[in-house]
């Protein structure tokens, strides 16, 4: 490397540079991550003076030391200052830990002017007679990993060189400087960059392991480490499996790191940012500088590969990373297709460092130095694992993770995690990756088994009917029945139906309107024996159709609701169950209850319904769980909401009744009609009601407000936090259910606080939950894993359907004999043992290789003003793939004045630019099946579509026409819309940096390069252009006199107002 360098003041900034200066432009909170910290404990007589003089001489003889920054003319440069020192500020703390703690990290946490050379700083603690602490802290734009160590190994040598003649010394200025390499990088052609965009192409640019809920519109910073230690004796197996096989320890370690990001993501292809020295080239080794450069490790992870494959292919990996190593991240960057997301890294997310031949310790004779890292309390980004490795093959180090992203607990898990893979490499290297496991299959909660107090629904009626033959037991709005009247309704109905051939076993289908009788119905099924199937005379006829035709050969009852052609062999009218029935029937039947059931009939993924068949045993173990968990008295009062063809209807009519409690039925407008539901809430005798997301979602927007005395339930579908955070309110009762209707209406529940985030929570009594993998293990906790649900609610499978009954029904993995349901939902147990919901397998959806979930597309749809509702869905082919948004607005919204550039720069902040929505539709509302979940196959048919975003929009004003040519001569377009995307036109960091340049340079004003990022439209920079120079007006006609300011104090100079007006 040789480049003939004329020594001016101002040099160009290298690739890594501008990167890092560039975001602390974005985001000064990325300082305190960016800075870098070693503390030296020196134990021997230290002189002080000495030792300034020899970093005195080092930072002579190395420019980096004296570099600053500034930005002009679109180009960052390294400022050198002839004059810049670096004094080693002196304290003394003797004896007192916690008090040199605190000095450390009051000098760790100081901030950076990048503009003002040194940007290193030197602490000197006296903590004992001859005992001192050496703080060295240097912000990272000037400095790498190894370059600390030069550093200190230089001051060292330059300390023995002032005492002792004869010693080494350090040349007055190094031959090499880190400018050179800085301006040779600029110069060269990297012919890498092929191979990145090769290596990256289609690469998903999103790795989310976080476990906490949201992220910020801006990186925070905020970490935590938790410090690593592999000694080599205990370790040193590790070494000799692989090494003969040419995998490094490096290659092991990392290779470790994968496994775990892969089972915790569960995503087989990610991306790790991986930093390398750079200093494959000889006359770089004793360069100061960042010379680091970031490189990204491209995992990809194959359940069937073994351990060892696995390892060969990441060394593999890993070796032509660092041959197209010298290709700067920053060029890299702009050529490969990446998501954008607010508060996200580009890329990557995690980050694996690894460095060898660290040395730790260095012996003068005098002095004795020891190196050792110092916590800023900082994390570059969501998780990074940082080792080290020392001339005797010790490997220490520390995880770092964002607070705000990952929990202790879980980033301890983790380490748990990376020290179990590596141990199971060491003893299985020839297993499969599959069978590697990362803890304790300790995903699972069990509640303790609950012994039903009663053997059936209609057995526990009638004991009630004994007890309390008066209270009130059933309400419609055609009138009232109390238990002991339900009882002879039952009994009389029960009669009728086994005149007319039911029997135990016999599937009985009811279609008809709610209401007491269909309820009188359903338990004089029960009473038989049959399988009790109910049915919406509201379902589209093709699917109803089929239904009856799975039932084929069952009896009907029907009431004059019902369409004439849905008749069956055995048809009866519901009113005739009890009109005519015989008198003497008490005796009748009276153990056919535990023979019966019912069939709940469920979308199939061939789109042929699937009847699941639940016993009345599935039934009475979960109303008794139900009561146990709830806490059902007989003063109160449920409201019957949902639709009776859906299974969780079950637990509105008969959780309150196996209580003694009274169930109020809604009629079936009260579902969609707001005012009506209302109503029935403002009851103040209804204590307990339940429904969907969508239907809670449609009574807050008419203005209702929950009361104190209302126990609320929602289930069928995942709860938004948004919609949780408005019915959860101090002194309110919110419970989120779980529950496929193959193991029994709900499997779980979570008592919500005011605030907190949405969860499943925990098994209901008796029940016992799994987080299992793709071999149906349980998989640790904290990994995602598909929900298994075992106990006494799994029901007994799909009617006449073996196929999929085994590929969903297996076999219980707790009790021998029994059965558990795969649930086809994804989820992560907590430390706690609570359960947190990720979603459907089937609603997770991927688009160019990202993972999408529609779900949280849809909950940052409802953010937008003027919107009420929203729903999302993937449409087109191929490359014309995209995310369509339904909306639906509030009733005040003017469509006409609909601005879908501003609901996109709202959109960017809390989704990736993958995720955003390609095409918008206006939709009076979300359509739902009859069971009251959102039926998106229905969604375009009832849809009007909005003006898109990529329709060009012209300049407005003059600001905005001024901003326009800008960007037109930036991006060499010749036009462009106000609401366009500048990143999606071409645009990158750098140019960002010079737009700002520019308009600061037109308008007079320096408008924050973060407004831009997050908002990348000519419309909004206009709009921050003029709202900045309304406020400078408003200034200049209130300011009276001139503010300074100084290190002290603000003091006001009233006579200096033609000063002001000069300048």
């Amino acid at each position: 490397m040789s480049i003939n360098t004329c020594r001016t003041a101002a040099f160009p900034a290298s690739y890594g540079q501008e990167q890092i200066w560039f975001l602390n432009e974005l985001n000064q909170k990325s300082q305190l991550a960016y800075t870098m910290a070693m503390k030296v404990s020196i134990v021997g007589k230290l002189n002080t003076l000495q030792l300034q003089r020899a970093v005195n001489q080092v930072v002579g003889s190395q420019e980096v030391l004296r570099t600053s920054f500034a930005y002009n003319n679109g180009k960052l440069s390294q400022v050198i200052s002839p004059s810049a020192t670096l004094p080693i500020r002196c304290v003394e703390c003797i004896d007192d830990v916690p008090a040199m703690q605190r000095l450390i990290n009051m000098e760790v946490q100081r901030g950076w002017s990048l503009s003002s050379a040194p940007l290193y700083r030197l602490l000197l603690i006296k903590t004992g007679d001859q005992q001192h602490e050496l703080v060295i802290c240097t912000h990272h734009i000037v400095c790498d990993g190894i370059s600390l160590q030069l550093l200190l190994q230089k001051i060292v040598v330059a300390y023995q060189g002032q005492g002792h003649e004869g010693a080494p010394t350090i040349p007055d200025e190094e031959a090499l400087q880190f400018v050179d390499y800085a301006a040779w990088s600029r110069q060269h052609e990297h012919a890498g960059l092929e191979y990145w965009r090769k290596q990256l192409a289609d690469a998903p640019t999103i790795l989310d392991i976080s476990t906490r809920p949201g992220r910020s519109e801006q990186q925070t910073f905020v970490g935590a480490r938790i410090p690593l230690e592999f000694n080599h004796h205990q370790w040193q197996a590790l070494r000799q499996t692989f090494r003969p096989q040419g995998i490094s320890c490096a290659a092991v370690f990392l290779a470790a790191y994968c496994v775990v990001l892969h089972r915790l993501a569960e995503q087989d292809d990610i991306l790790i940012g991986l930093p390398t020295s750079n200093r494959l080239r000889p006359e770089l080794a004793q360069v100061i500088g960042y010379l680091s450069n970031m490189c990204v490790f491209r995992s990809r992870y194959a359940q069937d590969q073994s351990v060892t494959d696995f390892l060969q292919q990441v060394q593999l990996t890993l070796t032509h990373l660092i041959e197209h190593g010298e290709t700067p991240f920053l060029q890299v960057l702009q050529s490969v297709e990446h998501t954008r997301h607010a508060g996200m890294t580009p890329l990557f997310q995690v980050l694996f460092g690894y460095e060898q031949d660290v040395q730790r310790t260095l012996d003068t004779g005098d002095l004795q130095f020891t190196v050792s890292d110092v916590d800023t309390g900082a994390a570059r980004l969501d998780l990074s694992l940082f080792l080290f490795e020392d001339h005797d093959l010790n490997v220490n180090g520390f995880l770092e993770y964002a607070t705000d992203r990952i929990d202790a607990a879980a980033a301890e898990n983790m380490v748990g995690m990376l020290t179990r893979v590596l141990r199971e490499f060491v003893t299985a290297p020839q297993a499969p990756l599959s069978a590697v496991q990362l803890g304790a299959a300790d995903s699972e909660e069990q509640t303790p088994a609950i012994t039903p107090t009663f053997p059936s629904v209609p057995a526990r009626l009638f004991a009630l009917a004994d007890s309390h033959p008066s209270a009130t037991a059933l309400r419609d709005e055609q009138g009232e029945l109390t238990y002991a009247q339900l009882r002879q309704q039952i009994m009389q109905a029960a009669a009728t139906l086994h005149t007319q051939g039911a029997k135990p076993g016999t599937l009985i289908a009811v279609i008809g309107e709610r209401g007491i009788p269909w309820v009188v119905t359903m338990l004089a099924i029960w009473q038989v024996g049959g399988i009790y199937a109910p049915l919406s005379k509201d379902l589209p006829e093709q699917r109803l159709q089929g239904i009856l035709a799975e039932l084929d050969g069952a009896m009907l009852v029907t009431d004059d609701s019902a369409p004439e052609r849905f008749g069956q062999p055995v048809t009866l009218a519901m009113d005739a169950l009890w009109a005519d029935a015989v008198t003497q029937h008490e005796q009748h039947a009276t153990d056919a209850s535990l023979q019966s059931g019912y069939m709940m009939f469920t979308s199939g993924s061939t789109g042929k319904p699937k009847g699941v068949h639940v016993s009345q045993a599935n039934l009475v173990a979960t109303l008794s769980a139900f009561g146990q968990l709830l806490q059902v008295k007989p003063s109160d009062r449920m409201l019957a909401l949902t639709t009776f063809s859906f299974d969780i209807s079950l637990l509105e009519l008969l959780l309150p009744l196996v209580q003694g409690a009274s169930v109020q039925i809604a009629v079936p407008q009260a579902q969609r009609d707001a005012e009506k539901l209302a109503g029935y809430l403002a009851d103040p005798q209804i204590t307990l009601v339940q429904a969907t997301p969508v239907t809670w979602r449609l009574l807050l927007s008419s203005g209702w407000q929950p009361r104190e005395s209302l126990t609320l339930l929602c289930g069928g579908e995942a709860l938004p936090q948004d919609l949780a955070d408005r019915l959860c309110l101090p002194g309110m009762t919110l419970w989120n259910l779980y529950g496929p209707t193959e193991t029994t209406i709900w499997s779980t529940a979570c008592h919500l606080q005011p605030g907190a985030p949405v969860q499943l929570g925990h098994p209901i009594p008796g029940t016992h939950v799994a987080l299992v993998d793709r071999d149906l293990r349980s998989v640790p906790r904290g990994i995602i894993g598909e929900l298994l649900i075992c106990g006494p609610g799994v029901s007994q499978g799909y009617y006449r359907n073996p196929v999929e009954t085994a590929k969903q029904f297996v076999p219980d993995p707790v009790a021998a004999g029994r059965r558990a349901y795969l649930t086809g939902d994804r989820g992560r147990m907590l430390q706690d043992g609570s359960l947190v919901y990720i979603g459907r397998r089937d609603d997770q959806i991927k688009l160019r290789g990202h993972r999408i979930e529609l779900g949280e597309i849809e909950a940052a749809l409802r953010t937008l003003p003027g919107v009420r509702d929203a729903a999302a869905q993937l449409h087109g082919q191929d490359a014309s793939r995209g995310i369509q948004a339904f909306v639906q607005l509030c009733a005040t919204v003017d469509e006409s004045r609909i601005d879908i550039g501003h609901w996109l720069e709202v959109l960017r902040l809390a989704l990736p630019e993958a995720w955003l929505p390609t095409e918008y539709y206006r939709i009076d509302g979300i359509p739902l099946t009859y069971n009251g979940k959102r039926d998106r196959k229905r969604l375009l048919t009832q849809a009007v579509r909005l003006q898109t975003p990529s329709q060009r929009v012209a300049p407005g004003s003059g600001t905005e026409a001024q901003v326009q040519q800008i960007w037109c001569e930036l991006l060499n377009l010749e036009d462009i819309g106000v609401t366009d995307d500048f990143f999606q036109l071409g645009g990158h960091s750098i140019l960002v940096a010079r737009m700002v340049e520019r308009i600061e340079t037109t308008f007079g004003r320096r408008i924050p390069i973060a407004d831009i990022y997050f908002s990348p439209t000519i419309a909004r920079v206009a709009a921050t252009l003029n709202s900045m120079t309304f406020e400078r007006g408003l200034a200049a006609h209130s300011m009276k006199g001139d503010w300074e300011f100084t290190a002290i104090s603000l003091q006001h100079n009233a006579d200096s107002t033609a000063a002001v007006q000069e300048r």
